[in-house]
């Protein structure tokens, strides 16, 4: 009882530091007119366009590079914001991802406290919020979703766990529609023996893809489908020269290949370590362990933006394996002081921001790689530390 009082408590104080903390970030946002969420209002002008009759593939709303990337699917979801104002529409997208942030954290460190008995919530949380500040400051001011994604991906792993398939498949299905990178996890669940979920995903991409068929009938969704496509094509760039992407580390030896054979040396590599690392694991084609599948789920999540062209927010999606990080070496003996180590380590993922880290020395840091580096340290960390248990009796809720 005691103990339940305790983290609660520690809950509404963790809580209320977020609150404010972001209440402050978005008083001096629009105090210094830097409140116009360039990523969101891509998707609410997107919307909006698609209601009057407009197109809202091929155009660049707001600024240069704001083109609307998502399936027809997704416009939808973003159909009640563009009946608002902007700032009202902004303004509760804003709080949305700050209560999803919230809601994810605080899920996240319960489940690794099961698999680590680490200390105290606060530390924990406290460590892990400085690690991924600057990503979450960027995802504020931009207005994005890829917390609210990640989140997604988090109700699909516990859906899997408590063997909900359909459940698990349709989330799945909806972040895909959402952000195709997410493809990465399905190698993954056909290995782990998961052919319900995949089936159920499969059926509700296909049903995804032809809803829109309902306002726009077959020809109009048809029209909707090939300006997506195109639109992915038409925005994609050399991947030996996105400097977080492991194929961009692999162009340094200036090997003399061609970028294809590199993009495919680069995965077959990836994915024979992941899949040596599986194996590991336990048996193919068969379930593992919580724990593992834990690591190996969201370590493909992670893995994401070193594989793919993407915006240095996207590494907020190694949200999982830092906080399970960090409970792991808060178990440790003097925790406390490897947790802040740890935290010094991961530097360039908390000053990733030039709101942080000055301008300057924020674009050499985006130019260098060095954050995908980082990452790339910590996914592996992860798959090497997923044996270890230095607390057998961290109590399984």
């Amino acid at each position: 009882m005691t103990l339940e009082i305790t983290q609660n408590r520690s809950n509404l104080v963790y809580t209320a530091i977020v609150v404010l903390a972001c209440a402050v970030f978005y008083i001096l946002e629009w105090v210094n007119g830097r409140d116009l969420m360039p990523d969101l209002f891509v998707y609410y002008s997107a919307a909006k366009e698609w209601m009057l009759g407009g197109e809202p593939y091929g155009q660049a709303f707001g600024l240069s590079s704001g083109y609307f990337k998502y399936s027809p699917l997704a416009m939808l979801a973003f159909v009640p914001l563009s009946f608002l104002s902007y700032k009202i529409a902004s303004s509760l997208f804003y709080w949305l991802v700050v209560v999803v942030f919230i809601e994810l954290s605080l899920r996240l460190w319960k489940h690794s406290k099961s698999l680590y008995s680490s200390p105290s919530m606060v530390w924990v949380l406290a460590v892990v919020g400085v690690i991924v500040s600057g990503h979450l400051i960027r995802e504020l001011h931009l207005g994005n979703i890829n917390l609210i994604l990640l989140f997604l991906c988090w109700l699909v792993f516990k859906a899997i766990q408590a063997d909900k398939f359909s459940l698990a498949g349709l989330l799945l299905a909806l972040v895909i529609l959402f952000k195709p990178h997410f493809v990465i996890l399905l190698p993954l669940l056909l290995l782990r023996g998961q052919l319900k979920t995949l089936l159920y995903c499969a059926s509700a991409i296909i049903i995804g893809l032809f809803i829109p068929i309902i306002p726009e009938g077959w020809s109009g969704n048809v029209v909707l489908l090939e300006q997506w496509f195109a639109t992915m094509q038409t925005h994609n760039v050399a991947l030996s020269e996105s400097v977080n992407t492991v194929y961009f580390q692999f162009a340094r030896f200036g090997l003399p290949i061609s970028e294809t054979a590199l993009v495919l040396m680069v995965l077959a590599l990836t994915g024979g370590v992941f899949l040596w690392a599986m194996i590991r694991n336990g048996r193919l084609l068969q379930a593992t362990s919580e724990r593992r599948f834990y690591v190996e789920f969201f370590v493909l999540i992670a893995l994401i933006p070193n594989l793919t062209h993407t915006d240095t927010e996207h590494f907020i999606w190694s949200l999982p394996i830092i906080l399970l990080l960090v409970s792991f070496v808060g178990s440790t003996v003097n925790g406390k002081i490897k947790m802040l180590a740890l935290a010094l380590a991961l530097f360039s993922f908390w000053l990733n921001s030039p709101d942080l880290l000055g301008k300057p020395a924020a674009l050499w840091m985006a130019g260098s790689g060095f954050l995908g580096l980082t990452n790339l340290i910590v996914v592996t960390i992860a798959l090497w530390i997923v044996d270890k248990n230095p607390s057998p009796q961290a109590a399984i809720e």
